[in-house]
Parts: structure tokens; sequence; C-alpha cells
């Protein structure tokens, strides 16, 4: 018995690092026609073809997101499988690391665990990339790598320069998050600058408001867990493969459901209208297992994420139902989190990526809830500087303050999803409510120019906070008690203990946190024009 072990790394930055659009599209769709857990039409089922493997001479345990586990009981079809794919994957996806790992064991279970052990040792020693370019080469300015081909003024390398010729105007990837019955009619945006891109299918930003993009990344809860728990309770099991393979069929189909579900109800009622076809406000980058990236215009990036969070808790029990019933000791469902990095479209997408990727990483160290499931939880930033960090150092050097000797967050962090979790985080839902709160067009009588006043004075002079905010309530009394009643339910919601006397929740490991910062940011965000 042998398995046979592929892994794409670094999909996100092999997509991302040249920061152009239309690189991007091309790249994703490399990316995506690596392998489906559909197999219909991959380059892996090519290659299956190609070496004559039926169903009887290679089986999959999962086969998504540029990664699958292969099992095949001939020594002769596994060296083959590995040969003419590593040779045809060098050629296909030039730049793309990636590695493997051929083991041969008794059983099933045996050989997929060296395998994967195997792979896992080799993720710190992929293969080398040949070859090396010499002094007297001219080099791409955007990767640092030999040119190849040149384009106007620009170097190209073999990387972009494929990437490019993959970007035919197609929608591959896109095709995964749209849902059928609107294939036809809709488009995904395919340039953020006209000038830049030359290409007609441009983003569909609102008239008049600050071109803002949202970085969308998400990532399933407790998988590895889940997998361990499969594997325990499939020992010596004949269906070892099937199940397996069953269970990465669920994963992979609730991830797809739930974005589908989300372009429907967020994108599509925002489409723009160009005669014969519409516009979507985004476009689609990586889907792939519990794993999915995604760029929509800023105004509509919350609430894809938030929309999308809630189906995939739902979708993953639809999908994982008929497994637990037959192996309990699997999850009833998962649960995601997701970040989002607001940059303007000149900025680097590769590093706002890194930032959403390190927002997600937030939300997965929240406590897990009493039912053993991590909360559904987002977070964002909106990036107001030309650097762009990780979650992690930009809390603590730009968005927190010491005074007294207690340290001051002007952000809360991640936010559940869910209204009816029991979860301790504040919910995200009551963040949109205090957006609307000082938003409301008929209420005039909301200063909430005080609140910005308030974030800036926190850094500047953190003792003038108390003085500014209880100016701030006396202003919105004056305008209206009613308002400042329901500031204060909504405070309280979001885990402030006393918003009468201060913006701040109490502290948390030397630590207190205000919803004030992101909800500045949501109002920002959320601009019309």
């Amino acid at each position: 018995m042998y398995s046979y072990c592929f892994e794409a790394r670094g999909i996100q930055q092999y997509i991302l690092e040249t920061g152009k659009l239309k690189d991007m599209v091309g790249a994703s769709r490399l990316v995506d026609e690596l392998c489906q857990f559909s197999g219909s039409d991959d380059l892996l089922q090519k290659v299956i073809d190609a070496l004559s493997l039926d169903v009887a001479k290679v089986r999959f345990l999962r086969r998504a997101g540029g990664a699958f586990i292969a099992l095949l009981s001939n020594k002769e079809d596994a060296i083959a499988l590995q040969n003419l794919w590593t040779l045809l994957i060098s050629h296909y996806s030039p730049g793309l690391e990636w590695v493997d790992a051929l083991e041969e064991g008794n059983t099933e279970q045996e050989v997929v665990e060296l395998g994967i052990r195997k792979l896992l040792s080799r993720r710190n020693n992929p293969p080398v990339s040949l070859p090396e370019a010499g002094p007297f080469v001219q080099f791409s300015s955007r990767t640092g790598r030999a040119g190849v081909e040149k384009k106007g003024d620009e170097w190209l390398d073999n990387s972009t320069s494929r990437k490019r010729k993959m970007n035919n105007g197609s929608d591959d990837v896109g095709r995964h998050f749209l849902p059928q019955v609107f294939c036809k009619s809709h488009v995904w945006a395919h340039s953020f600058d006209e000038k830049d891109d030359g290409n007609n299918r441009l983003m569909p930003f609102l008239e008049g408001a600050e071109r803002t993009l949202g970085v969308i990344h998400a990532d399933g809860n407790g998988l590895g867990v889940a997998l361990q728990s499969l594997q325990e309770a499939t020992k010596n099991l004949p269906r070892y493969q099937e199940l397996f393979w069953n269970f990465s069929c669920a994963i992979a189909t609730a991830t797809r459901n739930a974005v589908l579900v989300a372009t429907e109800k967020v994108l599509i009622p925002n489409a723009q209208n160009k005669g014969h076809y519409s516009i979507l406000p985004a476009r689609p980058l990586v889907l792939g297992g519990d794993d999915m990236t995604i760029i929509v215009r800023g105004d509509l990036a919350l609430e894809y994420l938030n929309v999308f969070l809630q189906a995939f808790e739902t979708a993953s029990h639809e999908q994982l139902g008929p497994l637990h019933s037959e192996i309990d000791k699997l999850p009833e469902k998962l649960t995601a989190c997701g970040g989002i990095a607001f940059i303007k479209t000149g900025q680097p997408f590769l590093q706002a990526y890194a930032l959403a990727e390190s927002l997600c990483a937030h939300c997965k160290k929240q406590s897990t809830v009493s039912e053993g499931f991590k909360p559904s939880s987002l977070a964002f930033y909106r990036v107001t500087t030309s650097s762009i960090g990780k979650y992690d150092r930009i809390l603590n050097d730009v968005e927190t303050y010491s005074h007294d000797g207690t340290y001051y967050s002007k952000i809360m962090g991640a936010y559940d999803v869910c209204d009816s979790s029991a979860s301790d985080l504040p919910r995200f839902s009551d963040l949109k409510k205090l957006n609307e709160l000082l938003t409301d067009d008929q209420n005039n009588v909301f200063p909430s120019s005080y609140a910005r006043r308030l974030l800036t004075e926190m850094s500047r002079s953190p003792h003038l906070v108390s003085e500014i905010y209880q100016r701030w309530r006396q202003m919105i009394k004056k305008g209206n008690e009613l308002d400042l009643e329901e500031f204060d339910a909504i405070m309280k919601r979001l885990r402030v203990d006393k918003p009468e006397e201060s913006p701040f929740t109490k502290e948390i490991n030397n630590r207190s946190y205000t919803p004030l910062g992101d909800v500045i940011s949501l109002n920002s965000i959320m601009q019309k024009g």
C-alpha cells in the first residue's frame, strides 16, 4: 500500500505577490485548476487519465485547495504519478511553492499517517527553484526574479508571465462563488483601476465615495481536532479512505454553499448593471477546503463576511450531520473565523492579506464556548497609514495607550456574529446598531465628532479622555435624552460595564477596551458618498 501526498504552499502569497489584479486573476485560476474535489476537469485528473489510473488504482482522501492525498496499491503506479505530477506542476505553475511525499505501509491508516508526517517535515525544505539567475540577468522589478519577457517597459519573470497568460477573461474561480442561476448574467470585477489595468470590468465603486477595498480571509475552526477524532474512530475500519473522503467533501461543500449564500445576499443586489451583464463588486481569489479569500468593495465587506460565517456554521451542520450520526466523535458542525483588512486600491495587497490573516488568527484565540466550539467571529482593521503590519503589532503599538498603570485599547478586536451564541464576545450586530445611532440621518443632535476627538486625545492627552467623554454625553443628552439611553444600552451589550462613567470595559489582564475605535472605522467604511 502506498500514499502520495501533495500540498501547494503559500498560495495567497503566490496570488497576491505582484499587487496587480490581472496577475491575481491568472494566479487564482492556476491554483484552482490544480485539483478540485469534483475532479471533473482539473490538472490532476488529466495526469490520472494519461497514466490510465482508474478508481480501482487510485483513491483519494482529500482533493481540494491545491492539495491531495492519494492511496495506490501498486508501487509503479505511485512512482509514475509522482514523477509526472511534479514534472507537470513545475511547468504549469512556475513560482508556486509545493512539497510532496511518497510513502509505503501495510495498512491505509499507517501509510497515510507516514505520508502526512513526511509532508509536514518537508514544509521547511521545499524543492529548489532552478535555474538560479546569474549577475548578468535582467530582473523583474516586482518580484526580484529573473525576467523572461518584456511587456512595454516592464520585465516579467516566468511566474508573472504565466499568470497573465492565464488571465483570459474567464471566471473559473468565480464560478465557485456564484449561484448557477446568476452565472450568465453576472461577472466579477477584473480591475480596480481602469488606467492601470485597461479592463472595462472595473470594480463598481460608489460614486463620490472613498475607493476602499476589504481583503477578506476566513478559515474554519477545529478542523485539526475533527481530523484527529476521525483518525481515532476509523482505526482498522475497512471504510477508512471512504470516510475521510466523505469528510473532506462535506467541509468543501459547506464552504462553497456558504459563499454562495453570501454572494446572493450581499453582492448580487449591489451589482452594477452594464446592459448585457452586471459587474459584481468583488474579486474571488481562493476557495479550498475550509479556506476562503476574496476582495470585496469596502462598504459590503463586513456584511459579506458576517453572512458567510453564519452560513458556514449552518452548512457545516447540514453536511456533517450524516457523518456525525455514523461516527459520534465527529463534531455536529464547525464554526469559522474571519478577518478583514480595509485598504485603498493603491496599497499592497500582499501585506493587506497578511493583516487579514492575523485578524482571523486573533479571532481563533478566543475561548471555546460551553458547547465545545470556538465562536463564529470576525475582526477588522481600517489601514490609515502607508505601512501595514500584523494585527498584534498594530494593537500594541498603534491602538493602545497607557495611563495610570493601565493599558487602554481603542478597539475591541473580535466580534461574535451569532446573537444566540454563548460566548463572552461582543456581538457584531450591536456594533452595527451603534453605528446606525451615530449615522441616523434624522438625528442631527448626535455629535459623533466628539468620538473622533476622543480617540485622538487618547494618545495625545489621555488625562483629558474622561472630561471629553462626559462632555460628549452631555451634548447627546441635550439633543435627545432617549439617544443617550439607547447609547448606554448598546455600550453595555458591547461589554462596557459602566458607560455612564467610561467608554471602556473593565480591566482584563491589565487592559481595558472600547468599541469606539471600531465604530468610527465602521462609520468611515460605510460612507455612501
